[in-house]
């Protein structure tokens, strides 16, 4: 059986972070670990956000709007880091 769970953008980017805290994706929880990686892949994707991967570990994000973040990566984008080297 399958559970469908509604939250807000607020509260599935903290569960995300959460998950990301305890490694999830390598735990019973990794189908709602990915699962809320591709929410954030495609809100990233709807506010046009652009990804550069730093050589210090962090990654320098930026949005259509100039907004700029940056941060350590997450496991998933240390991921698709490594498949592009």
């Amino acid at each position: 059986m399958k559970v469908a769970i509604t939250m807000s953008v607020l509260e599935s980017g903290f569960l995300l972070a959460k998950l990301e805290e305890i490694s999830a994706w390598d735990t019973p929880l990794a189908g709602i670990y990915w699962q809320l990686v591709e929410v954030k892949k495609g809100m990233e994707k709807d506010a046009g956000v652009k990804k550069t991967f730093m050589p210090n570990g962090m990654v320098h994000m930026k949005d259509r709007d100039g907004r700029i973040v940056v941060r350590e990566l997450m496991y998933w984008e240390n991921k698709i880091k490594e498949a592009n080297l």
